[in-house]
């Protein structure tokens, strides 16, 4: 299954190549974007086929072991913090967080593994594939 996950750094599919598509729309919502938490860390585009099972394919895409923790949460739970006007990045959080409630189905959130975690924030493309944004968290 690992093979058939695509990150930010291999090639995209055909379809996602095209010029206006969501993963290229994906990209440049994230792009310099750092996630705050006890660290920062950018995010990255990730790609995952139809029929990747949840949150499993996320733990490989992580390298992380079968029976990792998965906590899954609803994205504006995780995400409506950073969109507060008070916070850095404001207008680009709420902009993340319109293009995953609008343009992808299905969309959620997971944080992998313990304190320093693997978190996606992911839905389902109109073809059913799986588009993201993958980031980290450290949380003690």
């Amino acid at each position: 299954m690992a093979d058939a996950v695509k990150s930010a750094a291999e090639p995209a599919p055909a379809p996602s190549a095209q010029p206006g598509s969501l993963a290229d729309e994906l990209r440049g919502l994230v792009a310099n974007l750092l996630f705050l938490s006890e660290s920062e860390a950018l995010f990255t585009v990730v790609e995952l086929p139809a029929d990747a099972i949840l949150p499993d394919a996320l733990r490989a895409l992580a390298t992380l072991p079968p029976d990792a923790p998965a906590e899954e949460w609803a994205v504006p739970d995780v995400l409506d913090a950073f969109a507060q006007p008070d916070q850095p990045d404001a207008a680009r959080y709420a902009a993340l967080l319109k293009f995953l409630s609008k343009k992808l189905s299905r969309a959620v959130a997971y944080k992998l593994g313990t304190v320093k975690k693997s978190v996606f924030f992911i839905g389902r493309q109109p073809d059913k594939r799986w588009l993201g944004a993958r980031t980290e968290a450290v949380e003690t």
